[in-house]
């Protein structure tokens, strides 16, 4: 408790002693410990305790955002949102993104980007792309879908692995079935109308020629091409049933 008290009037007392440039003024504070100012009508991040300029006021804007990872800054310039480390005053993402969205509705350590109107995914931490923004539209995917990413080219969809960025399974189908529906680590897909199962690895392992595709965990896939049945085992291997 001692320890605390020193701490926070040793704060206190390098706030009270900094000295900004001249022509710097706070806009408010940041952190208790970083604040946020502007000189020349653009704004920065000034450390009262180390009294030195972290982040130079060359933006338009800074705002503390709801991320999953904390300490960091949306950064915005002529319109463009990148991200900076509060502490350090870093950039981890320069600002040239039209928006970053707030939150990590897909993975916690990755951040929703848009750029010329298509969505992708960067690294919190670092600021690296994982995914180039290419896709439409990119969802959060199924209940067993821990990993995965529902993503969308014009009227096709893939998959990705919303922690790592690779695309699991290319945006060629018309609809891809909710993870778990159909075994594993696999999907239901259609295309042309017609329905196959692909795994992660990205091809095909049941053509898409059925008009309908049943699964069971013990019997693996019933595939109905008009009157016809066809099996396929859980490794998408045919088989006659006994």
């Amino acid at each position: 408790m001692k320890y605390i008290f020193i701490m926070l009037c040793f704060v206190f007392a390098s706030q009270c002693n900094a000295q900004l440039p001249e022509g710097y003024s706070v806009v408010k504070n940041i952190t208790d410990s970083m604040q946020l100012v502007q000189f020349k009508g653009k704004v920065g991040l000034f450390s009262p305790i180390y009294n030195e300029v972290m982040l130079m006021p060359e933006y338009d804007s800074i705002v503390r955002p709801n991320l999953p990872a904390q300490g960091l800054v949306l950064i915005y310039k002529k319109g463009k949102a990148g991200i900076a480390e509060i502490a350090s005053g870093a950039v981890f993402t320069l600002p040239i993104y039209d928006e970053i969205h707030q939150g990590g509705i897909l993975h916690p350590t990755l951040a929703l980007v848009k750029r010329k109107n298509k969505y992708g995914l960067i690294e919190l931490i670092s600021g690296y792309e994982v995914l180039h923004p290419k896709y439409d539209e990119i969802y959060k995917f199924g209940p067993y879908g821990e990993h995965f990413a529902l993503v969308r080219i014009g009227n096709l969809f893939g998959l990705v692995d919303d922690e790592t960025g690779y695309e699991l399974v290319p945006c060629k189908y018309e609809e891809i079935g909710i993870p778990g529906s159909h075994g594993k680590d696999t999907f239901l897909i259609r295309k042309n109308g017609k329905f196959g199962i692909t795994g992660m690895e990205g091809y095909a392992m049941i053509e898409c020629i059925y008009d309908k595709i049943e699964f069971s965990e013990t019997s693996g896939y019933t595939c109905r091409k008009g009157i016809e049945t066809f099996y396929f085992d859980l490794n998408g291997l045919p088989y006659t049933p006994e």
